[in-house]
């Protein structure tokens, strides 16, 4: 994973209110690894790998929520839970079993763990903001631009998609809309046609080569909110904000 230097400040300029509804809205669902949950299905529920009781998730989420609405920086969310976390004895290495009662030996919380929590959550609701808005505005802006962040720690395959402008409703936004890998920095634009044509930019109809594609667990649009959870696979007590909007239904 490359090194992130992520500023989040940029939050608060893009509709905080919506974009912490859209966090709030999410249920609890416990997950042994975070592959378990799977692409879109992290849309719509709050999970962290290993944290297997409600407290824990409740602890964490609310620290991430604080981050999203208040612009609380990395160091403040890591200062803020590591107490707690280590007074509930999730921090650290030790032995768990696992969904098929095999014993592993795992990290639970730890700087880096943290960090990863904190920078995923965040970049995803930003993206979930940023995409709402250019949503909104596609019927003047239809362009939109992929946009990566260049210096040393860019991947390789995020340069590539650098600058390329593809329709809003184009099938490359369902696969490549960042983030789409762990740590990934890249943002989107929204252009106009003279804009696109200003600027030199290319409007592509093909989609990249194979080799472009994000890994697995990161190939869809974590922006969008289509996704419907099978409400069976789910513990009731654990959906929340979920189930309380299909109780008002």
């Amino acid at each position: 994973m490359p090194k992130n230097n992520i500023d989040f400040g940029f939050l608060l300029t893009l509709k905080p209110v919506q974009i912490v509804k859209y966090f709030e809205e999410k249920g609890y669902k416990f997950s042994f690894d975070w592959y378990e949950i799977w692409q879109e299905e992290h849309n719509k529920v709050f999970t962290v790998a290993k944290a297997m009781c409600l407290d824990i998730l409740q602890d964490i989420r609310g620290e991430v929520t604080k981050a999203i609405a208040e612009g609380t920086t990395l160091e403040e969310f890591q200062n803020n839970l590591k107490p707690t976390l280590q007074k509930k004895g999730w921090w650290g290495k030790k032995y768990m079993f696992d969904e098929e009662g095999n014993l592993k030996g795992v990290e639970l919380g730890s700087p880096k763990r943290l960090q990863t929590i904190y920078e995923t959550n965040l970049n995803v609701s930003y993206a979930k903001g940023n995409y709402n808005g250019m949503m909104d505005n596609a019927e003047d802006r239809p362009y939109w631009r992929y946009r990566a962040v260049i210096d040393p720690s860019t991947r390789d395959e995020h340069k590539e998609l650098h600058n390329k402008v593809y329709r809003f409703d184009h099938p490359f936004w369902k696969t490549y809309y960042p983030p789409n890998d762990w740590g990934c920095r890249c943002t989107v634009d929204a252009l106009t046609e003279e804009e696109v044509k200003a600027y030199g930019y290319k409007i592509e109809s093909k989609m990249p080569d194979t080799d472009l594609m994000p890994p697995d667990e990161w190939a869809y649009n974590p922006a969008e909110s289509a996704y419907e959870p099978d409400t069976k696979k789910y513990d009731k007590d654990l959906l929340g904000e979920y189930y309380k909007a299909l109780d008002n239904e």
